[in-house]
């Protein structure tokens, strides 16, 4: 019974492993910047999606700890990192650093967490902002969610007939024209287009009756 329990729970494991892994945006990474004073105290400084992210598998034995969470709550990634207040080629001491950290990006990415050596939390940073799957249910297109890159929310053509359904709302002086598609030009936009037209002639006419006198 006992070894059923461990296969079950190595199984579920395995899933939200595999889940997290399907997730992963493709060398895309999430790069923080934040400002830790010697007194401990941490903020934030900037976010910014980048190009690629780094190995972490070579991390120190003591150091900050970064812990990446879904909207789910499944944790999605965590690493440690070193934060220094010296430097090995200075002997000055800092009261304080600007650490950068970079980790994937995750579709379904809700927030990162920062705790320091002492695994005391320090930081929350929301970056809902960069998902495109909110796992809320509810399918979105318009952050990106579809059937592909988030099923817990899109069925199979769901998202593209939300699409096209949005798209029919939209009046049609105000589409954007599609491949293939033949733009429509409204009553209004035709009246100016003569009026225009009408102007200039009588500029033209002005302009020659003024040559010959």
């Amino acid at each position: 019974m006992k070894l059923f329990a461990i296969i079950a729970a190595l199984a579920v494991l395995c899933s939200f492993a595999i889940a997290s892994e399907d997730m992963k945006s493709a060398e895309i990474g999430v790069a923080i910047e934040m400002l830790v004073k010697d007194t401990g105290e941490t903020t934030l400084e900037s976010i910014d999606l980048v190009e690629g992210y780094p190995d972490h598998k070579l991390q120190p034995e003591e150091g900050f700890t970064a812990k990446v969470y879904g909207f789910d709550g499944t944790e999605l990634y965590s690493f440690k990192f070193p934060v220094e207040f010296w430097f090995y080629d200075n002997p000055t001491v800092l009261t304080e650093t600007y650490p950068l950290i970079i980790f994937p990006h995750y579709r379904n990415i809700r927030e990162a967490k920062i705790y320091d050596k002492k695994d005391n939390l320090q930081l929350t940073i929301d970056l809902s902002d960069y998902a495109t799957c909110n796992q809320n249910g509810v399918c979105n297109p318009d952050i990106g969610e579809d059937n592909e890159y988030c099923p817990s929310d899109c069925k199979a053509g769901e998202a593209e007939e939300l699409e096209a359904e949005q798209a029919a709302q939209v009046p049609e002086d105000m589409r954007v024209v599609g491949p293939g598609e033949k733009p429509f030009v409204s009553t209004t936009t035709w009246l100016i287009i003569l009026l225009a037209v009408v102007l200039v002639a009588i500029i033209i006419g002005l302009v020659k009756s003024g040559k010959k006198q």
